[in-house]
């Protein structure tokens, strides 16, 4: 490709000779570059720079350790048990969130009655703040005086209470149901703008051709929910990934280092133990990780908006 006497050559050159013919343009948006700069990439760069050296409780200034924070994190056992805590976490979290989401804006995309005040409820959730619903559902999982197990006593599921958010063995589910809970409405919102992109002939013509529901959702819901699918499972997955609120407030990370995430780790780490090194070491790690995704997330959006165009 050519742009006044400069040559670009291949795909990637397409993208600098499209950064070059809208060169005169930056200068409106530098401002905004700017303070994104200065708002987020100095603390990212200090975070780099902060976990190349070691502190401690016993000493005030930082000390020059190389890549020691990195062998560290790598090597303790705490940080394996937190990254099988966050894989759980986020995949599950995603995964029920988005079934459940899928339902949801399914059922909603039918005429059925009272579809707009089925809609407020299910929306409700997205409305309420972390903390709002962390204590709510704190409450509601309550081991001895808790909602939930008052109704599964009355309706003889349960002799004994159970113990949501204290057994190591179920406090994990239970994170995971709340932060579908939580994050759930997202996905309708989601599916459902991408449900009303359907064209209702296709499935006129389906019915006409004798298919049922499932082979209409098949054939035609699906390959055209697809690339909103692609979307919002990225977009829930980098959410859920650095995830704190919930966890923190519901559980702070117990019992027995059970419910502890990147977010929360790194949390314990700087402000408890005050291993700022340790602490940015671990940051950069969650960084890369996020980052990738990120890269992902964009070319999803650059794929959807060439096949709407």
């Amino acid at each position: 490709m050519q742009r006044k006497g400069i040559a670009f050559p291949g795909r990637r050159g397409e993208a600098w000779a499209l950064i070059w013919a809208n060169r005169r343009d930056y200068p409106y948006v530098l401002p905004a570059i700017l303070a994104i700069s200065l708002v987020m990439l100095y603390p990212l760069g200090y975070v780099i720079y902060l976990s190349f050296f070691r502190t401690s409780l016993f000493s005030p200034i930082p000390r020059f350790d190389g890549l020691g924070n990195y062998v560290r994190l790598l090597t303790s056992e705490k940080f394996w048990t937190v990254l099988t805590n966050t894989l759980e976490w986020t995949v599950g979290a995603t995964a029920l969130a988005f079934v459940w989401g899928l339902v949801a804006a399914l059922v909603l995309n039918q005429e059925i009655p009272g579809r707009t005040a089925l809609r407020n409820i299910l929306l409700l959730p997205y409305v309420i703040s972390y903390v709002v619903a962390g204590y709510v559902w704190v409450w509601i999982f309550h081991g001895q005086f808790g909602l939930a197990n008052s109704l599964l006593r009355q309706v003889g599921v349960i002799e004994q209470p159970m113990q949501f958010l204290e057994s190591t063995r179920l406090v994990m589910y239970t994170l995971i149901f709340t932060q579908a809970w939580k994050t759930a409405p997202f996905v309708m919102i989601m599916l459902t703008a991408g449900l009303q992109t359907i064209p209702p002939q296709l499935y006129a013509a389906a019915r006409v051709d004798g298919a049922g529901k499932w082979q209409q959702f098949r054939e035609i819901t699906w390959p055209h929910l697809l690339p909103f699918t692609t979307l919002t499972l990225t977009l829930q997955t980098l959410s859920n990934f650095h995830s704190f609120t919930l966890p923190w407030i519901m559980t702070g990370g117990g019992p027995m280092f059970r419910t502890h995430v990147f977010a929360t780790y790194i949390y314990l780490v700087s402000f408890s133990e005050l291993n700022f090194g340790l602490a940015s070491a671990a940051a950069v790690v969650v960084a890369a990780v996020a980052g990738a995704a990120g890269v992902f997330y964009v070319r999803s959006v650059i794929r959807l908006q060439k096949e709407g165009a």
